[in-house]
């Protein structure tokens, strides 16, 4: 266990008597500790994993020849004294269970105690074997997801969202922050209020990639015989579609707005933008 320390504010008062005067500064000092965790579970009949957790960073790995889930990581208490930061930490229990249902479903608790003047930060790492269904829903985090061959879904109030190496359908709904996705099948949903979003998708024929922002950037590429109605569309910024690579029919373009057939259509891409701008080409 390891201790750090530093200080966080300082505030002075000045305090006026007679003629003269008192200066008295407060240094309030915080601390905080740190513990580092592993945990696994043997999960051969489970069919998803969900992730719970307000502030850190989670980092999904998958590992084909897993035979479960393990989780390692490190957690943060900061409190109000050295002792009191050091109890805590090894109080909070991490703990991964699974739910007797049909299928099983296994879950990444953290416990963290509510309603506290305490902060509970974690960052973990889990590997996971292929073929689980993977929901991450945080407050505050840096979310990292590789190698997934089931649907991911990720939701965050703040954060940046990294999925790659993904075969499978994505779900992303970030209020603040950066996804980048780069999906080898599956369909994709994006949705930023405010930030970029960044795709490379490959869906199967017929399938979809859609991305919603409302204020700040989208870019999309997809191989150039993918089969799609294109719509591009923001309410205030530029569109820059390159379809050169793709056999367009049924084009519409303006500054503001592209909408095409491409290869003769059967899949859906849309991307929508209220004020920034959405960029759109072939991968190489």
């Amino acid at each position: 266990m390891a201790i750090g320390t530093w200080l966080q504010s300082a505030l002075a008062a000045l305090l006026l008597v007679g003629m003269g005067a008192c200066r008295i500064t407060i240094e309030p000092t915080i601390f905080t500790a740190d513990e580092e965790f592993s945990i696994d579970a043997d999960v051969s009949d489970a069919a998803s994993l969900n992730v719970d957790w307000e502030d850190g960073a989670i980092q999904v790995r998958i590992d084909p020849g897993a035979a479960g889930i393990e989780v390692t990581g490190t957690k943060y208490v900061t409190a109000e004294s050295v002792s009191a930061a050091e109890d805590a930490v090894s109080e909070w229990e991490i703990e991964l269970a699974i739910a007797e249902s049909a299928p099983p479903q296994a879950f990444l608790r953290f416990n963290a105690p509510s309603q506290t003047a305490r902060f509970y930060r974690a960052t973990v790492e889990i590997v996971v074997p292929s073929g689980l269904r993977l929901t991450i829903n945080s407050d505050d985090a840096v979310v990292d997801v590789a190698g997934n061959d089931r649907r991911t879904s990720i939701t965050a109030d703040n954060g940046t969202v990294a999925v790659t190496d993904h075969a499978g359908d994505v779900e992303v709904d970030v209020v603040h922050g950066n996804v980048n996705v780069d999906s080898t099948d599956g369909d994709v949903d994006a949705i930023v209020d405010s930030g970029t979003i960044t795709i490379d998708a490959r869906p199967s024929a017929g399938g979809s990639i859609t991305a919603t922002v409302e204020v700040g950037s989208i870019g999309m590429r997809t191989p150039s015989n993918f089969a799609a109605d294109l719509s591009l569309e923001v309410n205030v910024g530029v569109v820059d579609a390159d379809l050169f690579d793709f056999t367009v029919t049924n084009l519409d373009e303006t500054l503001r707005s592209t909408s095409a057939r491409l290869n003769g259509g059967g899949g859906t891409i849309t991307a929508e933008v209220d004020l920034g701008t959405v960029t759109f080409g072939s991968l190489p």
